[in-house]
């Protein structure tokens, strides 16, 4: 562990949700399933496309006590390639 207590060993989902493609609200629907799917304590990794999802996960681990870990945006160069931009989360379910 690290001085600060947190490890620095990578997270390894218990499961990966790819909701690329899908829009408001399939996303969060993806994620209160995927929480319905793991145990307490264990964590799920959701890959989505809709740019809503940077906004909209935030408020669904808020809302329901999961801990949002990761949070990923696609950076700038990304953003001005062709093809869509994933957002990527890393949840731990709490509750």
């Amino acid at each position: 562990m690290s001085p600060e207590g947190i490890s620095a060993k990578p997270v390894v989902p218990a499961l990966v949700v790819d909701a690329s493609g899908r829009f408001c609200p399939g996303p969060v629907i993806d994620a209160r399933d995927a929480a319905r799917q793991v145990a307490l304590g264990e964590v799920f990794e959701l890959i989505t496309t809709d740019p809503g999802s940077w906004r909209d996960i935030p408020a669904w681990c808020r809302n329901t006590g999961n801990a949002l870990l990761v949070a990923e945006a696609p950076s700038d160069s990304e953003r001005q390639g062709g093809e869509q931009q994933q957002y990527r989360f890393v949840i731990r379910r709490d509750r």
